[in-house]
């Protein structure tokens, strides 16, 4: 049986070259980059996966991290109604995440975390259905659309006797886009809306926890071994002219 043989020629040189300059190499499969799950030292990253930082999560506005509940909290009267105005009030969690060492870059493939609302029937507020919404930025489109998710909204059905969390709802967003390749840093904020009016105390929250980003730890060829790699192509292709 014949093989076919594909020949190298000269036009090949700038497909080959290219590649050698964009490519990089994987140190490790998709992981945990960085997890928060909000216990003990509050919004300190648990998990960093290797030649990965990742700084607290910090809180802008009134939100706020309890270490009573392991989460993320946002009154419900802070909030805003829709996502413009979630982005625009001012209250958000945010958190960064950074490649350790040169030469190294981070390539994502999403953000998950559990959303939730806390409610309480405290003075004249009983069986009060909440929905709240939760939204994804960052600066690497200067915090100005919102990333794509899936489960983003959670409806509590109804407000219980108490101190109550509601049941959860696992949340994912899609990093896996180019957009969230190769970069030495990123940060993220999380903001929220809802259609609630309940203010009359700090237990009528939305909320989120475990906090996780995935993806992987990516080598950045150094562009002087890509371009010794096309001059020996080059050399080649001397060669094997007649």
């Amino acid at each position: 049986m014949k093989l076919n043989k594909t020949k190298l020629t000269s036009a090949s040189l700038p497909v080959i070259l290219g590649a050698l300059l964009a490519g990089s190499v994987s140190t490790q499969a998709a992981v945990v980059l960085a997890a928060y799950d909000f216990t003990g030292a509050k919004g300190a990253p648990t998990t960093t996966g290797t030649g990965v930082t990742a700084n607290t999560m910090t809180e802008t506005g009134g939100g706020f991290i309890s270490t009573t509940t392991d989460s993320y909290g946002l009154q419900f009267s802070l909030t805003g109604a829709d996502q413009a105005a979630a982005l625009a009030d001012g209250n958000f969690a945010s958190v960064t995440i950074s490649s350790t060492n040169p030469g190294e870059a981070l390539d994502l493939t999403s953000l998950t975390l559990t959303l939730g609302s806390q409610t309480s029937n405290s003075g004249t507020i009983n069986n009060i259905p909440v929905t709240n919404t939760i939204y994804l930025v960052s600066d690497v489109n200067g915090f100005g659309s919102v990333i794509t998710g899936t489960n983003t909204t959670f409806v509590n059905p109804a407000t219980l006797n108490g101190r109550i969390y509601a049941a959860d709802d696992s949340t994912s967003f899609d990093l896996s886009g180019a957009a969230y390749q190769g970069l030495a840093s990123v940060t993220f904020q999380l903001h929220f809306s809802d259609d609630s009016s309940l203010s009359n105390n700090s237990f009528n929250t939305n909320r989120f926890k475990d906090v996780t980003i995935n993806g992987d730890v990516t080598v950045v060829p150094e562009p002087s071994v890509a371009l010794l790699g096309a001059i020996g192509l080059l050399g080649l292709l001397r060669r094997r002219r007649p």
